[in-house]
């Protein structure tokens, strides 16, 4: 099996980095996002990692529609391991921002929680506001084929 019979290329997108710093304070507008406290107990409750260090760095992200034959696969493998996987927050703030993630489509992204620990996050818009949930890794119930999946 390869690569490509697993995850469909869909573009890849640059995006400026988004200042690490303000990300907090943006995640907790309810009127835009809404989590469960688990979320914020995984996510919000240390120091948020980012990129706010490289202001001026663009990043490639790339983006992939999960094919029905991605669910019993390693994903992390395909992509090319965790340093290609891990998106942190504020580049998800970016992607929301830059409207690449949009309200059409479920999306996947890698990103480690405040203890270091990576965790798949699902990202969709739910009457009006952007909706984030967190899964362990191996656990494949946040994936379905309509699902995009963003990483480096």
């Amino acid at each position: 099996m390869s690569r490509s019979s697993v995850l469909e290329l869909r573009g890849i997108v640059n995006i400026p980095a988004v200042v690490a710093g303000e990300v907090k304070a943006r995640l907790l507008d309810e009127t835009r996002f809404w989590f469960s406290e688990e979320f914020i107990a995984e996510f919000l409750s240390g120091k948020i990692k980012g990129i706010a260090d490289n202001i001026g760095i663009r990043l490639g992200i790339c983006c992939y529609q999960l094919l029905e034959s991605a669910r019993d696969n390693d994903i992390l493998r395909w992509i090319g391991g965790v340093d290609r996987a891990e998106v942190t927050l504020d580049v998800m703030i970016g992607l929301i921002d830059m409207v690449i993630i949009s309200g059409d489509a479920r999306y996947v992204l890698y990103i480690k929680n405040s203890a270091g620990v990576l965790r798949a996050v699902t990202v969709h818009q739910y009457r009006g506001r952007w909706e984030l949930r967190f899964f362990q890794i191996d656990d494949m119930s946040g994936w379905n084929t309509d699902s995009r999946f963003l990483s480096y």
